[in-house]
């Protein structure tokens, strides 16, 4: 548990790192609601390790499946075939390797 580094001047270097949620429970998906004119991507955030993202319609059509390698992925607002999504409301499935479970809601506004 030591890291080593070169540096090439004198100051104060800190070590950070973003790690994996024990579970699902603080899961976000932002921004929420999706303006197509403001925003770049829709972020999920605070996953577990091993989650895996599904995004549906509001009638339960799947669009996108994702699978995350890290605790926040982004999402380009693109469906399985790489197709802009419509305006609207969707639902997402976050569920991590080891069963946890979590439901939620997001809007784009194109």
């Amino acid at each position: 548990k030591v890291v080593y580094a070169d540096v090439s001047s004198f100051s104060f270097y800190q070590l950070m790192g973003a790690g994996f949620e024990p579970n699902l429970e603080k899961a976000l998906v932002y921004p929420n609601p999706y303006y197509d004119d403001k925003h770049s991507c829709i972020y999920f955030d605070k996953l577990s390790q091993g989650s895996t993202i599904q995004i549906f319609t509001i009638s339960g059509e799947l669009v996108r499946e994702i699978r995350a390698d890290s605790s926040r992925i982004s999402w380009d607002t693109c469906n399985s075939a790489g197709e802009k999504v419509a305006s609207g409301t969707y639902i997402c499935l976050i569920k991590d390797s080891v069963g946890n479970k979590k439901v939620g809601k997001f809007c784009i506004v194109r």
